[in-house]
């Protein structure tokens, strides 16, 4: 556990503090979402309910963003207003919940301010590997840059890297692969056959404003040795409707829309998905297990 302090001009903040992640087979949790933007109301609420989960469970340690925080990047006053309305997340003993941000199509700028608030370096960061322990990485990806070149180079070099050492192996960017409103990323004919060769284990994604979960997927056709796709960003923002013929939503598969967020448990033999709802309730339950490596 970390306690910090934050001293700005003389003013001093309440001592605040956090966990990391165990080092051993302890199970812990990680929350994910995405896409707040113009849901103020709604995204405080979602913070509540973040706060809530963290205040009855001591091995929730992180939430992994999925991007587009605010509706325009460029703009201080909303990332201002983002960050207050995150405080809702710290609980009164002083707990936070550490931020693994991604970049999303709102999150631009000339300013670079995306980079600023979450203390990343511009040129070197855009994709960034998190280890929770010595058997969780998240992979985080920029849908905002090119799929190919440099970051299809060092996707493939760091999964390569990864694979045989960890025991769950995540993704999580902006833009679907397998979306349940809108059109496939155009990043989905480079990042897809790296996510199957190397088994990832879970894709995380935002931008369609709706809840989804695909069956597992391998070489675009439904495998149970696949990659199950969840997503896709309900912090807040309006949700949409969801195109429930698409094959990978079938037979296995869901979609829906409500505002949400997802909790990740972890385990030495399976990773455990739900997506939870304003109210508390359990929309999704879905126990994923561990690869043979």
């Amino acid at each position: 556990t970390y306690e910090f302090e934050i001293d700005s001009d003389g003013k001093k903040s309440t001592v605040m503090h956090f966990t990391t992640a165990p080092a051993d087979d302890r199970e812990f949790r990680l929350l994910f979402g995405g896409d707040s933007r113009t849901g103020i109301v709604s995204r405080g609420q979602v913070n509540l309910l973040m706060a809530d989960l963290s205040e009855s469970d001591d091995q929730l340690i992180a939430f992994a963003h999925g991007g587009d925080y605010i509706v325009t990047g460029s703009k201080w006053e909303q990332w201002r207003l983002w960050l207050s309305q995150h405080e809702l997340t710290t609980l009164k003993d002083g707990r936070v919940l550490p931020i693994i941000p991604t970049k999303g199509n709102h999150d631009g700028g000339k300013n670079g301010l995306y980079f600023e608030v979450f203390d990343l370096e511009e040129k070197t960061e855009r994709w960034h590997t998190t280890m929770l322990g010595k058997d969780v990485a998240l992979v985080t990806l920029d849908t905002n840059s090119a799929a190919g070149g440099s970051q299809a180079e060092w996707l493939e070099a760091e999964m390569k890297s990864l694979r045989p050492k960890v025991r769950w192996l995540l993704v999580q960017y902006h833009r679907p692969m397998y979306p349940a409103v809108k059109s496939p990323a155009k990043h989905a004919p480079i990042f897809c056959p790296l996510f199957d060769r190397y088994n990832v284990d879970i894709a995380l994604e935002s931008d369609g404003h709706c809840m989804k979960r695909t069956v597992p997927i391998r070489d675009g056709k439904k495998d149970p040795s696949g990659i199950v796709y969840v997503g896709e960003g309900g912090l807040g923002v309006g949700q949409r409707k969801t195109q429930g013929d698409r094959w990978y939503l079938n037979e296995g598969g869901k979609a829906g829309s409500e505002h949400h967020v997802i909790q990740l448990d972890f385990t030495p033999d399976d990773m455990r998905v739900r997506f939870i709802l304003m109210d508390g309730s359990t929309w999704d339950d879905h126990t994923i297990k561990v690869r043979k490596r």
